[in-house]
């Protein structure tokens, strides 16, 4: 496997680049890099035309995604896309490697070139991004490290769907939307304020080139390598911004590309018409707890307070002392903690969504007039 792709040098203008892991996607990157020809500036003046360009990583392609992707650079010319192609070995041919190794060579080109602000920005080959996309990615990270995107599926594609499927990826739509927000209520962060959603996947993703080097990069895991590399930043204690404005439409496709991804997601709730989520007491339990234990980890908890938290976590005083280090992020304490608990945790059953989002709806409403 190889551990970078060749690209050119990095212009001095270029603030972001745009990765798109393709395999044998050459009927749909089309409409995906057209999208991104059409970028306009968040007032809708033009983006100038070395602000930002394109990479596309072919990766064990069997059919055109290669040239189709050079065609359109030539017709065009803006933004610039790159091509690299390469043959990665069967055991590692998944989203995961493909990701990393674009997103890894594309961060070191910006270290480089001694640009560690420079933007590395995912998406997907079957994605439409948003016409103030790449202008609202550079706006947003003004003040945060990683911006996660809202993906919303294209109109047609939720029509297609079978009632029973799109009323479920509905459901979970709002569902993550009102974890998130209520997550911002009762542990509010600076760099992510409302209106926020719940989405963190690589059809829509942000990170500047330091950031993505803290977080040790994208896992190359052979499923949710985006989810894992949302968590990686999470204990690194980078600043992520769950932007409202950072939009992409993509495909409702049921036959999966990437094992674990989106479609695979979509397949399931076609197949079993039933989608389970964390139970609503837990999911109270573990925001109202965080605030609390984020307290602890700045030394101004006292004595009882530390006690609760052990109490909650379900440590005891010798395990405490283990798991809560003020020499670590407090994002890394907060992901070790909750694997300790899990095993306190498991009495805690899913829920189907119907019965989660009852409980959801009404802790967001007290906490939204409180608030």
């Amino acid at each position: 496997m190889p551990l970078a792709i060749h690209l050119p040098p990095l212009h001095a203008a270029t603030q972001v680049t745009v990765v798109i892991p393709a395999r044998n996607e050459s009927a749909v990157l089309p409409k995906t890099l057209t999208a991104l020809a059409e970028q306009c500036g968040v007032a809708g003046e033009p983006l100038h035309v070395d602000l930002f360009d394109v990479v596309v990583l072919a990766n064990n392609c069997t059919d055109d995604t290669a040239r189709v992707a050079r065609a359109l650079n030539d017709v065009r010319g803006f933004p610039k896309i790159v091509v690299a192609e390469v043959e990665l070995p069967a055991s590692i041919a998944h989203a995961g490697t493909a990701r990393r190794l674009v997103m890894e060579s594309v961060a070191r080109r910006y270290l480089k070139a001694r640009k560690p602000l420079g933007i590395v920005a995912s998406t997907d080959a079957d994605t439409r991004v948003d016409r103030m996309w790449v202008a609202s990615i550079i706006d947003e990270m003004q003040a945060a490290d990683a911006v996660t995107g809202r993906i919303h599926m294209e109109r047609e594609h939720l029509a297609g769907l079978k009632p029973a499927t799109r009323l479920l990826y509905l459901r979970d739509q709002i569902y993550r939307r009102l974890v998130s927000e209520l997550d911002a209520m009762l542990d509010p962060v600076p760099c992510d304020p409302l209106p926020r959603h719940g989405q963190h996947f690589g059809a829509s993703f942000a990170v500047t080139a330091a950031a993505y080097m803290r977080a040790g990069g994208v896992p190359p895991n052979a499923r949710h390598e985006d989810i894992a590399f949302y968590e990686a930043l999470d204990r690194s204690d980078a600043r992520v911004r769950h932007s409202m404005r950072v939009r992409v439409a993509t495909s409702a496709r049921l036959e999966a590309r990437a094992e674990g991804g989106f479609a695979t997601f979509l397949s399931g709730l076609d197949a079993r018409e039933k989608l389970l989520v964390e139970c609503p007491e837990l999911t109270v339990l573990r925001l109202r707890t965080r605030p609390l234990l984020r307290r602890l980890w700045r030394g101004q908890g006292t004595t009882a307070d530390h006690r609760r938290a052990r109490i909650i976590y379900g440590a005891s005083q010798s395990d405490w002392g283990e798991l809560l280090r003020s020499d670590q992020p407090f994002g890394n304490n907060l992901w070790r903690i909750e694997r300790f608990a899990a095993r306190v945790w498991q009495r805690f059953l899913p829920v189907p969504v119907e019965l989660a989002l009852p409980s959801i709806r009404s802790l967001h409403a007290t906490h939204r007039k409180l608030g």
